[in-house]
């Protein structure tokens, strides 16, 4: 093709003697968009960073990559394509930008590697802002630590995009950010790379991203391609039973689910699967043939690709069905185990004091889940710091379970220990809540010594507590570094069991998983929630998570309730302009084609 822009053919990457990725063929034209999507694992990440030559050191690459019908060399790291006309966008615009560099010194930097002259850069500088919509022209003289997520990410695609590549490759650009930050990323990325001509690779987990930006989507697993299509043809009937279960994997948006699906087991190594189907080991649809040697990638339809070896004989049965689940009816009324009573929030600066939060009041019943969601800036993470006490309020009241916990330092030690015993937290990220120098084993039963009631056989209860969140109890023995993040971040769930608390206040939990684990562990949650009347205060952005395990929801916007109310009757028929616009952000596997 005379418009084909990038070529890749039989790209392998290994280290040492071990493959990471295998045979991956990837094509794309000028002006086009593709998708690569998988699991953590997958082998996405280091295809994208073979496209620019920056595969980590040990890393080496085999097969031909070939820009405009030019051989670029993956391994040669001083390849003078990237930033040209090839640029990278990462995931966490704080790793790209400098911090001892402002906004517009990263900018100037580009173009002057470009070869432009000192006279025409503060020019250029405003106007490659204004390309990504910062019109204030004070922006560039900021620093990173100045600037907001969404604003730091619109100043790292600036830089990238500055000296006008041909191709921008987009590694996980919005997976940091909140819905709507993260909605306008991506309509900006979109309507940046249509106006240009300018290809695009977008690197993601989740399909429903893909579907929504991209016109073609390549599935890897495995460190290999196990599907490629256009967007709307694998959303409506994927041919690979990977593809189907990342899509049973998402929890909707617009329904409530059941049955949240997820995927067993994890992504094996590369090298471990060779001589049989990749997938095979988690896959519903199995057959003894599918281990007797590795399928290859073939053309099921007209520019439909899959290396399922029963894609044919499956059909349209791995296509998603929508349910028509309905939610289960909610626990008879019950007293409040939490109430938080006009809290507020002021934080004291040179510049100014900042209202992180104006008046909020909300309980939480015994039994019942509850969901906090808004944008990053809206005091979610502030109301959770008061609650927890990491935080003093400026004003307020905190009651939990008929103490006082405002102020946590006006506690006596017995009220304290209390408090800590009926409130503990689930985070977002558990490897950095887990002590790496210490066994599973010895952090359950280090958690178990601060339970009022005295546990006489601490290894009995340990067993007890993995086999409550899912886990074998062989697990024990392990620590933190050789668990997968889904294992990780159960046995911080567990960890929190332990104290058998009333509350369990979750902050983001899933938001570091991979969609598979993410369906596993909010699974969890909600059986704790359902089968064993734990109460949950959630913390998220994403409404999807919302939906599947909160029966109500407070929906803030700077600092402030907006609106409130059963999580179905608030997510069907918003009523504030902000929780509509929340809604609206929200990307969906029906959303149709890509637009813009």
């Amino acid at each position: 093709m005379s418009d084909l822009l990038l070529d890749v053919d039989g790209l392998d990457i290994s280290v040492e003697d071990r493959l990471l990725v295998r045979a991956v063929g990837l094509q794309l034209r000028a002006g086009e968009s593709v998708g690569l999507v998988g699991e953590s694992g997958s082998g996405k990440s280091l295809t994208a960073r073979a496209l620019v030559s920056l595969l980590p050191p040990g890393l080496s690459a085999r097969g031909s990559i070939r820009f405009n019908g030019e051989s670029i060399d993956p391994n040669a790291r001083s390849s003078g394509h990237r930033g040209r006309s090839i640029a990278l966008l990462m995931q966490d615009p704080f790793t790209m930008l400098n911090p001892m560099m402002t906004a517009g010194d990263h900018i100037a930097e580009t173009l002057r590697s470009a070869g432009r002259t000192e006279g025409s850069i503060d020019t250029e500088v405003a106007r490659r802002l204004a390309e990504v919509g910062i019109t204030d022209r004070a922006v560039a003289h900021r620093y990173p630590f100045e600037l907001s997520g969404g604003m730091s990410q619109r100043v790292a695609l600036a830089a990238a995009l500055a000296n006008d590549p041909a191709l921008l490759v987009a590694d996980e650009p919005s997976t940091a950010l909140d819905a709507t930050t993260q909605h306008e990323v991506l309509e900006l990325l979109r309507s940046i790379q249509r106006q240009r001509g300018m290809g695009l690779v977008l690197i993601t987990h989740d399909l429903r991203l893909a579907f929504s930006v991209c016109d073609r989507v390549l599935v890897m697993y495995a460190g290999s391609i196990a599907e490629t299509a256009s967007s709307s043809a694998m959303r409506d009937a994927p041919l690979h039973p990977y593809t189907a279960g990342l899509l049973e994997s998402m929890p909707s948006v617009e329904h409530y689910q059941s049955d949240l699906g997820g995927m067993p087991g994890s992504v094996p190594a590369t090298s471990t699967v060779l001589d049989r189907c990749a997938f095979a080991d988690r896959c519903a649809h199995r057959q003894d043939s599918c281990t007797d040697g590795a399928p290859p990638l073939v053309e099921v339809t007209a520019g439909r690709w899959s290396s399922c070896i029963r894609s044919h004989e499956l059909g349209r049965t791995l296509a998603a069905v929508e349910p028509d689940d309905e939610r289960p009816e909610p626990a008879a009324a019950a007293d409040a185990i939490l109430t938080v009573t006009d809290l507020r929030k002021t934080y004291r600066a040179k510049g100014g004091d900042h209202v992180a939060l104006g008046g909020v009041s909300f309980s939480l019943a015994a039994g019942e889940a509850v969901g906090i969601v808004g944008e990053s800036g809206s005091g979610k993470t502030t109301i959770a710091r008061c609650i927890l006490g990491l935080t003093t309020p400026s004003a307020g009241r905190i009651d939990l379970g008929g103490i006082d916990v405002t102020d946590r330092s006006a506690l006596g030690g017995a009220q304290r220990r209390d408090a800590t015993q009926r409130l503990q937290c689930v985070f977002q990220d558990p490897y950095s809540t887990l002590n790496p120098m210490h066994t599973v084993g010895y952090t359950l039963r280090e958690a178990l010594a601060h339970r009022a009631r005295r546990v006489d056989d601490r290894d009995a209860a340990v067993a007890s507590l993995l086999q409550r969140v899912g886990l074998a109890s062989e697990l024990a023995s392990r620590r933190p570094a050789a668990l997968s993040g889904g294992q990780r971040q159960r046995v911080a769930i567990a960890r929190a069991l332990a104290m058998d608390p009333a509350v369990l206040l979750c902050d983001e939990p899933v938001a570091a998983l991979d969609v598979s684990v993410q369906a596993q562990v909010l699974a969890l949650l909600r059986t704790l929630h359902r089968g064993q009347g734990t109460s949950l205060l959630f913390i998220t952005h994403d409404l999807g998570v919302v939906r599947q395990v909160t029966d109500r929801i407070v929906v803030l916007y700077r600092g402030e309730i907006v609106e409130q109310g059963p999580t179905d009757v608030v997510l069907d028929a918003p009523q504030h302009e902000y929780t509509q616009r929340l809604v609206a952000s929200m990307p969906r596997i029906g959303a149709g084609e890509p637009q813009g």
